[in-house]
């Protein structure tokens, strides 16, 4: 009965498909002691980032080889395996490309991420662990689901997996409201990884349901200018956007070098923006009193 519970709580809380997706805590209180405190340990050493939240991420990109296989691919399985070990994921599974493509994404390098969803705990594991040694980037959809997502992985994780993810990945929100389209049901649904090397394709989100529970693909290709142009493009019109301004579970947490440079870097960048428009507003104030004149 305790395990049926369990899963029961955990399908509500993971199904973002679900009329009432508040998020839900996990249950299984011991594993997360142990995994935070593992995680804990590692900072303390100085090696914060280095391993994982779940241990058992850490081998899941071996024997993956992306440049040899290019589309991944999962089906509906039990619900259970949500809760088994990751690492009984099959090889032709996304989730594994993805973790490869991410173990070999070069340190220092910057990783490009375009997330329709991000509610796998698994899936924000491998992104904060890439952190600790490349810039991560997210461009998130903004709503309900996503902002319960990263509350579950911070009610997982306690004040280490907060301050890790701060500290390792940058989020900003898609400015849905302010795209030039007047559909009521304008949406960002882009899914895609980008690294130096590597870009990821496909309908699988970072959701535990399309883990275990849906019909998805993903491909990998080799990585073009023109998209990381693009995806550059969009992230620096989106530096007002940082998910820590719009979901609680993510403020009042006192930043480090790192993430104080990048919010320095990011405030520079929202003031010389706000100038421009203020110097656009400014020319068409003054072209208009000219036209009047005339």
């Amino acid at each position: 009965q305790k395990q049926q519970k369990l899963m029961e709580t955990k399908k509500k809380a993971l199904d973002w498909d679900a009329e009432d997706d508040s998020s839900v805590d996990r249950e299984d209180a011991g594993l997360v002691q142990r995994q935070a405190a593992y995680y804990a340990k590692l900072a303390e050493q100085g090696k914060m980032g280095k391993g994982f939240f779940d241990e058992n991420l850490c081998n899941l990109h071996v024997g993956i080889d992306v440049t040899l296989e290019k589309a991944y691919y999962t089906g509906p399985k039990s619900l259970s395996l949500i809760e088994s070990d990751v690492t009984l994921t099959p090889d032709q599974h996304p989730l594994r490309a993805i973790a490869s493509i991410l173990n070999n994404a070069p340190d220092n390098s910057t990783i490009r991420v375009s997330a329709y969803r991000l509610t796998d705990l698994a899936a924000i594991d491998l992104l904060v662990q890439a952190g600790a040694r490349t810039e991560v980037r997210i461009i998130l959809y903004p709503c309900k689901a996503n902002q319960d997502g990263l509350i579950e992985f911070v009610c997982s994780f306690g004040k280490v997996g907060r301050a890790a993810l701060l500290e390792h990945v940058e989020i900003r929100l898609a400015n849905i409201s302010g795209a030039p389209c007047e559909s009521a049901k304008l949406s960002m649904h882009m899914n895609s990884i980008i690294t130096e090397t590597h870009a990821t394709f496909g309908s699988y989100n970072l959701t535990a349901f399309a883990r275990v529970a849906n019909w998805e693909e993903l491909c990998v290709i080799g990585t073009t200018e023109t998209q990381t142009t693009r995806f550059d493009v969009l992230w620096g019109k989106l530096a007002g956007r940082a998910a820590e301004k719009f979901y609680s579970c993510l403020q009042n947490v006192p930043p480090r070098p790192r993430r104080q440079a990048r919010i320095q870097q990011r405030n520079a960048v929202v003031r010389e923006q706000e100038l421009e428009r203020q110097r656009q507003r400014q020319a068409a104030t003054k072209q208009a009193s000219k036209s009047t004149t005339t």
